[in-house]
């Protein structure tokens, strides 16, 4: 048994080294400059984004960024254009389609806030959602048929899938930054 201790210790002491080597550096430490990770991240200005799940994204990069306090210092701007797809996956015989995919795409780039026009990081990401829809059922009783139809399910159904893959690029998008403020600032 000592033996095999022995041999882990080694291992955990040799990989141990070869860690501290290689240049791995934490997201969420301090950044090269020395400056803390969160207060690089708090420092990030997100402008008003056109559309609903332009603002829940903005709304989620902010809670991310800034944990809900909102600091007046701020050194970066980060600028964000969303494009909203919806894609039928599941076509029903009558060509109506029972199951969608919510598809947004950001385009992002991440100035200084002083320097507007100097490009530090520019991005790409996409983030899917799927949801079922319900266009109208049959539903048999006694006495005869009747035929559903559930508006509010289907919107609300959208919008849930609008939120999630708002959730998705927010938390891409900070990432993305937090990874390039870690080794530039």
């Amino acid at each position: 048994m000592t033996k095999l201790k022995l041999n882990l210790f080694i291992t955990l002491f040799v990989l141990g080294f070869g860690l501290a080597g290689c240049g791995f550096q934490p997201l969420h430490g301090s950044t090269v400059g020395g400056q803390l990770m969160s207060n690089e991240l708090a420092s990030v200005y997100v402008p008003l984004i056109n559309s609903r799940v332009g603002q829940q994204v903005r709304n989620e990069l902010l809670f991310q960024l800034t944990g809900g306090d909102y600091p007046d210092g701020k050194k970066y701007t980060l600028n964000i254009v969303i494009k909203e797809y919806i894609q039928g996956v599941a076509i029903q015989r009558t060509g109506d389609a029972s199951s969608k995919i919510f598809r947004i795409d950001a385009d992002f780039t991440l100035n200084r806030a002083d320097q507007k026009s100097r490009k530090l990081f520019k991005s790409k990401s996409t983030a899917r959602a799927a949801f079922d829809t319900i266009f109208s059922k049959t539903i048999a009783r006694p006495g005869g048929s009747v035929k559903l139809s559930s508006t509010y399910a289907n919107i609300r159904a959208e919008r849930d899938a609008g939120n999630r893959a708002a959730k998705i690029i927010a938390n891409d998008i900070k990432t993305r930054i937090a990874a390039y403020l870690s080794s530039h600032s």
